[in-house]
């Protein structure tokens, strides 16, 4: 579909179809964000976790707070999208591309004063990719905040879902590679694996 009408279908659902979702497709709508998505001094701090398997899903429902809001007659929803892809970012990215060369020649050899902080700016762009480039393929999706209780609790299931054989793992090799390709020398584990900030939770 032409991107009027992308915008056109664009809307926070919160009704979902429970059958799985193709794993080409995924790919598909993970590397609009991986690859498109804007990133500040192409620092690439952007990290994926896509999560299908149904204990993890409802392990990030519990962390936004899914039992919480019920309690209020609130209808439980968020576990029951088929894919859960949590949008993450290390802040320490954009710190060290600053302080490459680079940068440290027009900037009087300290790393800038941050105007803003765009580790976020760019976590909320490539959640919206992700949004757009679900709907160009004909998916529905949702975007719910996880609050700062949540946050260890969400960490500990996008870090399962990386050490399991689910297609978090494949995901996060997309955004290692998109790192090679622009860096020339290979991202550690412990670089993905160590998320710092989180952002929210793109529901598919």
């Amino acid at each position: 579909m032409d991107f009027q009408e992308v915008l056109r279908h664009r809307r926070a659902v919160r009704t979902y179809d429970p059958r799985p979702v193709p794993r080409d497709l995924l790919e598909r709508i993970t590397n609009a964000a991986v690859v498109r998505a804007p990133s500040a001094g192409f620092s690439q701090g952007l990290r994926l976790v896509v999560v299908t398997d149904s204990a993890l899903r409802k392990e990030i429902a519990a962390a936004a707070a899914e039992e919480e809001l019920a309690a209020h007659g609130r209808p439980r929803w968020k576990a029951e999208a088929p894919v859960h892809v949590v949008v993450l970012v290390r802040e320490a990215d954009y710190h060290e591309r600053y302080q490459q060369q680079d940068k440290l020649e027009i900037t009087a050899g300290t790393e800038i004063e941050w105007p803003a902080p765009y580790w976020y700016v760019d976590a909320g762009a490539a959640a919206m990719a992700l949004m757009f480039a679900a709907i160009d393929e004909g998916l529905p999706g949702g975007r719910r905040h996880v609050p700062g209780a949540g946050e260890e609790r969400l960490q500990a299931a996008a870090q399962a879902a990386i050490r399991s054989r689910s297609l978090g793992t494949l995901v996060e090799r997309i955004a290692r590679a998109n790192l090679v390709h622009v860096t020339g020398q290979p991202v550690s584990d412990a670089g993905i694996v160590n998320l710092e900030h989180v952002l929210g939770v793109a529901l598919t």
